[in-house]
């Protein structure tokens, strides 16, 4: 096999070592953190989320092949409201992120008791809006910074509404912070460094107060250690 192939398996369980041991595949589809993801949302908890991505850190040090909807499972612009919120949590996850074609701009479709032929439309043109800008703008930082493919996973704060983790590589920090709540908060959280760039809103951060999040946001706090 061409070395430069990427080699990728699906399997329904989190038993992800029977495809991956003996290098049979080089990573798998995630769908338990991918069904964790879309409760949180819906059911405005981030607890489940925390303990998933714990556990599959712990055990693979990584989340493999991620996703929020495929060809088989509901259209994710279907199944809860901010869906830049979820795409910004899953680039920001140690793994590979995957967008189904159409869903990069919302494309709403769900599964019939006789058929998923709605998840799979035919699209004459691509659409662009906001949601694709986001995905597109989180594209390409993700592609600017190697801490988003090499970095470690650490979780820093956990609560209902919030969540906030770090990752580290040689070159940097990523400090990941996500508030759904409603309201704006400020969180007595210690991020490990006292100064970072908002990669997304292009300006400057100081940690020693804490943190703020505003309402139904998301963050990606860099760090620059070169």
């Amino acid at each position: 096999i061409d070395p430069s192939f990427l080699f990728v398996g699906e399997i329904i369980s989190d038993d992800f070592n029977r495809l991956l041991n003996d290098g049979k595949m080089d990573m798998v589809t995630n769908y338990p953190l991918q069904g964790t993801m879309i409760s949180a949302f819906q059911n405005r908890d981030l607890h489940p989320l925390y303990s998933c991505m714990n556990h599959q850190w712990n055990t693979y040090h990584s989340a493999g092949f991620l996703f929020l909807d495929n060809h088989d499972v509901n259209r994710i612009a279907s199944m809860i409201s901010h869906v830049d919120l979820a795409y910004s949590l899953m680039f920001a996850l140690p793994g590979m992120p995957c967008i189904y074609y159409g869903s990069e701009w919302g494309t709403k479709a769900k599964r019939t008791p006789y058929s998923d032929l709605k998840l799979r439309p035919c699209f004459k043109k691509p659409i662009r809006n906001d949601l694709s800008r986001c995905i597109r703008n989180l594209t390409e930082i993700r592609h600017a910074y190697s801490v988003f493919s090499e970095g470690d996973y650490v979780p820093l704060y956990i609560s209902g509404k919030q969540f906030v983790f770090r990752r580290r590589n040689e070159r940097g920090q990523l400090t990941f912070a996500l508030n759904i709540a409603d309201t704006d908060v400020y969180l007595d959280c210690n991020p490990e460094v006292m100064n970072a760039i908002d990669l997304i809103q292009k300006k400057k951060a100081d940690f020693h107060q804490g943190l703020f999040l505003e309402k139904e946001s998301a963050y990606y706090f860099y760090s620059d250690w070169i």
